[in-house]
């Protein structure tokens, strides 16, 4: 039976229908300063599962009569992968670290500005970031943080931050509590109750965030990226978590009662999600008109209610059901990026979580 909550979405979408989509019936705006570029197809995008809806794609497709093959990449590791094999992907949708490493290798092209007039409705504080200085490579499309849910009425003192959430594994020991798998999220939450920088390269800090993890490693039921559907159904009483994955949980019967979501205190890891144009690309014109189209503020309200993860245009914000714009999990406040740290692990500090993470699961 469909929840409140998911009638609510069905709602929001209907709302933002293709036909009704500001770059999405019609093509973007051509720049007064450029002419209006001859676009060619196919279009190959690759991104994550669930980033682009089909109908914003097809609605893409439509206004310009080419075809949009999508193709999913399941993590970050994989896109740089991709990128790197020279596969000819117009269009890429990626993480800030890895758009940093595929930019830093020359492997993204310069974004021309100008075919991209929708990028004036990104909110300032996702733009000129240290990733990606004056935007030379990406577009911000959403973003997201790392945090942790709890059940009510079993976790009994309620944690507000990484250090109360390590305290609760130790307390609740095997009583169903996992965290994110990898080398990257684990370690950043542990340097995150240590108050300490989340990518940082020093030894004796990483040593510390390590004795953190090898303490909590045997109070965990596992470390797994698949914990929406047993926290839904009971089997979790801790588990960290993106925002939009315990928003999913919340439709599950009986746990928007029994669960809480934590948007940390303190230190926290969180991440953006942007458009790039690899220099592979066979389309780059028409990739620069379907980033231009996706920043759209109904394209992006409509990316926003697919995903579940907030797109940083206050336009799209607006687009949105009074349900989804006043759900702290959904719709998180834009300047989280003050509050909270973007990955940006060097080359060493990766190889070193690398052998932390291998100590720790083989503990």
């Amino acid at each position: 039976m469909p929840t409140r909550r998911r009638l609510l979405l069905a709602a929001g979408a209907a709302a933002i229908a293709p036909g009704c989509l500001g770059g999405g019936s019609s093509a973007p705006p051509a720049s007064t300063r450029t002419r209006p570029a001859r676009l060619t197809g196919p279009l190959q995008v690759a991104a994550p599962a669930g980033s682009i809806p089909a109908g914003t794609t097809n609605a893409f497709a439509s206004a310009h009569g080419i075809s949009v093959d999508a193709r999913t990449v399941a993590t970050g590791a994989d896109m740089v992968a991709l990128v790197s094999s020279g596969f000819a992907a117009d269009v890429v949708l990626a993480r800030q670290d890895d758009i940093a490493v595929l930019g830093g290798l020359g492997l993204l092209s310069l974004l021309d500005h100008d075919r991209l007039p929708n990028l004036s409705l990104v909110d300032s504080e996702y733009l000129d970031l240290p990733f990606d200085r004056h935007n030379h490579w990406s577009a911000p499309a959403r973003y997201g943080v790392f945090g942790f849910g709890y059940r009510r009425g079993i976790i009994a003192s309620a944690p507000v931050d990484w250090a109360g959430f390590f305290t609760a594994v130790r307390r609740y020991s095997q009583q169903g509590i996992t965290m994110l798998p990898g080398p990257v999220q684990p370690i950043a939450a542990a340097l995150a109750a240590l108050d300490e920088d989340i990518n940082t390269d020093d030894d004796s800090t990483l040593l510390r965030a390590q004795a953190l993890l090898l303490s909590a490693r045997p109070h965990l039921n596992a470390f797994t990226a698949v914990e929406v559907a047993p926290f839904g159904r009971g089997e979790l009483v801790l588990a960290m978590g993106t925002n939009a994955d315990f928003d999913r949980i919340f439709d599950w019967p009986g746990r928007s009662a029994d669960t809480a979501f934590v948007l940390p205190q303190g230190r926290a890891e969180m991440w953006i999600d942007s458009w790039a144009v690899p220099v592979a690309a066979r389309n780059p014109a028409t990739a620069l008109a379907f980033i231009d189209f996706q920043l759209s503020a109904r394209a992006a309200a409509r990316a926003w209610l697919g995903s579940r993860l907030p797109a940083p245009e206050p336009a799209a914000a607006k687009l949105l059901p009074a349900a989804v714009r006043h759900d702290h999990r959904v719709a998180l406040d834009p300047t989280v990026v003050k509050r909270y740290q973007l990955a940006d692990v060097t080359p060493q500090g990766l190889q070193k979580r690398a052998q932390i993470w291998e100590r720790v699961v083989g503990a």
